[in-house]
C-alpha cells in the first residue's frame, strides 16, 4: 500500500474490501482488527478521495454491525 502512488488503486482496494466483507462477513469475523487497521491507515491518506472512500467504508461496516462501536 505504501508503494502505490496512484490514489485510484487505493480507492479500488477499498471497494474490493467493502464487497468482500459484505458478502463474506461471517467468514471474515476473525479479521476485524486487521481491516480496522487498514481503514484507519487510509483515513490518514494525503488524498482526499481516499479518505472519503475510507470513511464511507468505515461507516458502512459500523452500520451493518461488522465493526462494533465501543467507548475507546
Amino acid at each position: 500500500l505504501n508503494r502505490c502512488s496512484w490514489y485510484k488503486a487505493r480507492i479500488t482496494l477499498l471497494r474490493f474490501v467493502q464487497v468482500s466483507v459484505f458478502a463474506n462477513s461471517f467468514l471474515l469475523k476473525d479479521y476485524v482488527s486487521e481491516i480496522c487497521n487498514l481503514l484507519f491507515y487510509l483515513l490518514k491518506d494525503p488524498q482526499l478521495e481516499v479518505r472519503l472512500a475510507a470513511s464511507d467504508t468505515l461507516s458502512g461496516f459500523i452500520n451493518c454491525g461488522y465493526i462494533p462501536v465501543n467507548k475507546e
